[in-house]
C-alpha cells in the first residue's frame, strides 16, 4: 500500500500481511512525489490525478514497494473526475456533479501511461457520491467479471455495473438503499476484495456504528450485518484485501477483516504510523 502525505508531498510504501501487522518496504520514497488530490490502486497499479488541474500520473509498485516511475510530475490530462476506484488492474473514474463515467487501466508496456477504454453516462436520475470496487469472480482461469458500485452515502442508494476484460460496461441493478443511521448519511465507505468477495463496510463517524454488506454475482446489494464493532473517529478507511481504518490525529490505526457472515474482525492496533493524508491499499 501507499501511504501519503499531499501537504509535503510525501509517501511511503508498505505491505499488510495476513494477520494484519504492516511491513514498510520504502520509507521515505527517495523524493518527494507530487501534489495530488486522488489516489486509485489495485495493490499493484497506482493512478495519481489532481483534481484541480486535470492532470495525474500512473505508476506500478513492484513486491519491494519500489514505485516506478516516481510519481512527480503531472504527466497526462485525464479530465474532470470526483473519484478513481481499481479492481484488478482495471479503473473507473467518475465525476459526481456531471454522471461521467470512465474505465481505463495502466498500460505495462508504456510506463507511466493510462490508457481510457470506454466513457458513458450513468442514468440520469441518479447522483452518487462513491464508486466502490464491488467483488469479481474467475471465469475460464482469468478474472472476467469485475462488479463496481456507485453509491450515494447520503441516501444509501446505489448502482452496479459490471466490468468485462475489454473494459466494457454493463449495468447490472439498481440496489435497495442502505439508510445511515443518522440523516447525515455514511462518512465512510470502503470494498473488502479479498478473493473477490465484494464485502463493503459503511461507517457513521459520530454515532460509531457501522453496516457491513456485499454485492452478489448478479449485482444486488446484500445487508450482512448492522452495528458492527465499531470504531473511534476515522480520518480514512482504506480498502483493499484487508480494511485499514485510520485516524490522523495521532496517527493510529487498525487493519480489519470482514468474515463472511459480515463480523469485523480487529487484526492489529497499529500506530501511530505517521501522518497521512491518502492510503491506497
Amino acid at each position: 500500500m501507499l501511504l501519503y502525505n499531499s501537504e509535503s508531498r510525501t509517501g511511503d510504501t508498505a505491505r499488510v500481511e495476513d494477520d494484519g501487522s504492516v511491513t514498510t518496504l520504502v520509507s521515505p520514497l527517495p523524493e518527494s512525489v507530487g501534489r495530488w488530490t486522488h489516489i486509485g490502486s489495485d495493490g499493484r497499479h497506482l493512478v495519481f490525478y489532481d483534481q484541480f488541474s486535470g492532470r495525474g500520473a500512473a505508476v506500478v509498485m513492484d513486491e519491494q514497494g519500489a514505485v516506478n516511475p516516481l510519481p512527480i510530475l503531472p504527466v497526462a490530462v485525464l479530465g474532470d473526475w470526483t473519484n478513481v476506484a481499481a479492481n484488478n488492474g482495471w479503473f473507473m473514474l467518475y465525476n459526481a456533479r456531471t454522471g461521467a463515467a470512465a474505465t481505463g487501466f495502466v498500460n505495462p508496456e508504456a510506463i507511466g501511461q493510462f490508457e481510457f477504454r470506454r466513457r458513458f453516462l450513468l442514468p440520469p436520475d441518479t447522483r452518487f457520491t462513491d464508486v466502490l470496487a464491488a467483488g469479481w469472480s474467475r471465469e475460464g482461469g482469468g478474472i472476467g467479471n469485475r462488479r463496481f458500485l456507485f453509491f450515494d452515502r447520503l441516501s444509501g442508494s446505489g448502482v452496479t455495473y459490471r466490468l468485462d476484460d475489454g473494459g466494457q460496461v454493463t449495468i447490472l441493478t439498481r440496489t435497495q438503499g442502505l439508510p445511515a443511521p443518522s440523516s447525515e448519511g455514511w462518512s465512510h465507505a470502503a470494498a473488502q476484495n479479498n478473493e473477490g468477495s465484494g464485502r463493503l463496510y459503511f461507517f457513521h463517524n459520530n454515532t460509531r456504528r457501522g453496516t457491513t454488506a456485499q454485492v452478489e454475482p448478479d449485482g444486488a446489494l446484500r445487508r450482512l450485518k448492522d452495528n458492527v464493532d465499531s470504531f473511534q473517529h476515522c480520518t480514512v478507511i482504506a480498502d483493499g484485501r484487508r480494511l485499514l481504518c485510520y485516524n490522523r490525529v495521532g496517527g493510529l490505526a487498525t487493519t480489519v477483516d470482514i468474515g463472511e457472515d459480515g463480523s469485523l474482525r480487529r487484526l492489529r492496533e497499529l500506530g501511530p504510523i505517521g501522518d497521512f493524508t491518502h492510503i491506497a491499499t
